[in-house]
């Protein structure tokens, strides 16, 4: 299977997609990592936030979410690369 790349609006992403991407993160930053954090912040529905999803079989194996920032700048934040997906060069794609 290939991996499939897809970004969205907050406002396209449905509930399944939202789940998913939550619950990597949570699995990654909260438990893996141990980083004790609120990952829910307030900018994952807001503004012109976008959301990059990596997905492959059903499973998404990587995210990253896009804020807008002034001048059309864009700061990249929650990049994640889920276990299963790791040693692929999925980062670089």
């Amino acid at each position: 299977m290939a991996l499939t790349w897809t970004c969205l609006h907050h406002s396209a992403l449905d509930k399944t997609q939202l789940h998913s991407l939550l619950k990597l993160r949570c699995e990654v930053f909260i438990v893996e990592q141990q980083c004790a954090y609120l990952d829910i912040d307030g900018q994952d529905l807001a503004g012109d936030t976008h959301h990059l999803l990596g997905e492959e079989g059903g499973q998404m194996l990587a995210y990253l979410r896009l804020l807008p920032r002034e001048q059309g700048e864009v700061a990249i934040g929650r990049v994640i690369t889920a276990p299963a997906g790791r040693g692929r060069g999925l980062g670089t794609n």
